[in-house]
C-alpha cells in the first residue's frame, strides 16, 4: 500500500528580539513546560526578561492557570527574578493576537506588535514548497464578498471559486487567477431554503464538471442539498438531498449512532467531489457518512465513517486518489484528528494516519484536503490549527 510522510507548512513566527526589550505572552497549555524551563534555567548565563505575562481563559480548559493563580504556584516556580503578570482573555482570537504580539497597549488593552508582519489577503497562492506567490480578495465593486470565506476551488482553467458560511453568505463568487471578478451565483441576505433555485444557503464547497460545463455545490451550512448550476451562466440545473430525495428544512434530531441513518443531509453538507467515472461523492459531515450518486442525483451507495463520532462529525472533506481507477478515498476527520484511507468500491477503511495535536503530521481541526497530480496530499486546519501541511506519496 502507498504511504505518505508529512512536511509541515506552518507559518513561521518571526524570531524574538532581545529578551530585555519586551515582554512575552505565553498561551496555555504549554505554560507548565515553560515554567519548568524557567525554573531550571535561572543562572547568570541565561538572559531572561524580568517580566512574564500569562494569558488565559476563565474556563475548565485552562484549569492550569486557574489553579496556579489560586495557589501561587507560578510565583513559586518563577522566583523573585521574574515579575509575573496574569491576563484574562474573553475570546480565542484575542489570545492568539496576544501570543503573537510584542506587548499590550495599556491605553486600549489590546495587543500590539512592532514587527514587520501583517495578515495575508483572503485568497493566497503558494507554490508546492509553501512559498508565497500572490494574494488578493476582499470587498469590491460588482460583487458581494462573503463575511466569512469558506471553500475555495480552482477549476481546470485556473479560475477561482469562493463560498462563505457567514449567516448571510448565500452566494458563490468566481474570479480569474489574479483576482478579477467574473461571476456571482446567489446573493448575500436571507436564505430561501433548501429548494430554492436562485438562492444558496451558506455554500461550503464546489467542484466543476468541465466536460458538461456544470458547477456542483455542497449547499451547505444552511441548506441540505447538492445543487448544480450552468458554470458559464449560473443558471439553475437541478438539486437533490440525501438518498437522492427532495431536501427539507425541518428540525432534525441530533445524530444518534444507535438509530437508523437520517433521510436528510445534516448541516453542513461539507464537500462534493466527482470521480473520473462520473460518480458524485458528498460529505455529510455530522452524519458521519459519504453518499454516492450519479450526476443526475440518483443514489448509489453510502459509506459510514467512524460512526460513534458526535458533535462536529467525522467526514469533513474527501478527495480521490490519482491512480487511473481512483481506487481509494482520502477522508479528513477534523473531530478525531485523522485522515482515513478507504477503498472506493466498498468504503472499507484500509489505513489511517495522523492524530490530534500541533506537531508535524498531527492535526488540530483538519478541515480541507487537496491532492495534486502526483498523489501528494495537502491539508488545511482551522480553529487553533491555522496551517497547511503537505504529505508526499511514497510508492
Amino acid at each position: 500500500m502507498n504511504c505518505l510522510h508529512s512536511e509541515n507548512r506552518s507559518a513561521r513566527i518571526p524570531r524574538h528580539r532581545r529578551a530585555n526589550r519586551r515582554a512575552l505572552w505565553i498561551a496555555l497549555p504549554a505554560l507548565l513546560a515553560f515554567l519548568a524551563f524557567v525554573a531550571g534555567c535561572k543562572s547568570k548565563d541565561v538572559n531572561l526578561r524580568s517580566e512574564l505575562r500569562l494569558g488565559y481563559f476563565a474556563n475548565v480548559t485552562h484549569a492550569q492557570a486557574l489553579l496556579g493563580l489560586a495557589n501561587g504556584e507560578f510565583e513559586k516556580q518563577l522566583g523573585n527574578d521574574v515579575k509575573f503578570v496574569p491576563k484574562l482573555f474573553g475570546s480565542g482570537p484575542a489570545a492568539i493576537e496576544a501570543l503573537l504580539a510584542d506587548e499590550v497597549d495599556p491605553k486600549t488593552n489590546k495587543p500590539v506588535t512592532h514587527r514587520c508582519c501583517k495578515s495575508l489577503p483572503p485568497v493566497v497562492e503558494f507554490d508546492e514548497k509553501g512559498r508565497y506567490l500572490r494574494g488578493w480578495g476582499g470587498p469590491g465593486t460588482g460583487y458581494e464578498w462573503p463575511k466569512t470565506e469558506h471553500g475555495v476551488y480552482v477549476d481546470p482553467e485556473g479560475n477561482v471559486w469562493i463560498g462563505g458560511n457567514g449567516n448571510e453568505d448565500n452566494q458563490i463568487l468566481k474570479f480569474t487567477p489574479d483576482g478579477r471578478f467574473l461571476m456571482q451565483i446567489g446573493r448575500a441576505g436571507k436564505s430561501e431554503g433548501s429548494n430554492s433555485r436562485t438562492q444558496l444557503g451558506r455554500p461550503a464547497h464546489m467542484t466543476l464538471d468541465a466536460a458538461a460545463g456544470e458547477l456542483y455545490v455542497a449547499d451547505g451550512y444552511g441548506n441540505r442539498r447538492v445543487i448544480v448550476f450552468d458554470a458559464s451562466s449560473g443558471a439553475y440545473k437541478r438539486h437533490w438531498g440525501a438518498y437522492g430525495e427532495a431536501p427539507n428544512d425541518d428540525a432534525q434530531a441530533p445524530y444518534d449512532p444507535a438509530k437508523p441513518p437520517s433521510r436528510q443531509f445534516g448541516n453542513p453538507v461539507h464537500c462534493v467531489r466527482i470521480a473520473n467515472d462520473g460518480l458524485v461523492y458528498v460529505c455529510d459531515r455530522v452524519n458521519n457518512r459519504i453518499q454516492v450518486f450519479d450526476k443526475q442525483g440518483r443514489f448509489k451507495q453510502e459509506f459510514r465513517v467512524e460512526v460513534q463520532t458526535l458533535a462536529n462529525g467525522s467526514v469533513w472533506d474527501m478527495v480521490l486518489s490519482q491512480d487511473a481507477a481512483q481506487r481509494h478515498l482520502y477522508v479528513a476527520d477534523g473531530a478525531n484528528g485523522r485522515i482515513y484511507i478507504l477503498r472506493r468500491d466498498d468504503g472499507q477503511v484500509i489505513g489511517t494516519f495522523g492524530r490530534t495535536g500541533h506537531m508535524a503530521g498531527e492535526f488540530k481541526w483538519v478541515h480541507n484536503l487537496a491532492i495534486d497530480g502526483r498523489g501528494n496530499l495537502y491539508t488545511a486546519e482551522v480553529g487553533f490549527g491555522r496551517r497547511a501541511q503537505k504529505f508526499e506519496l511514497v510508492r
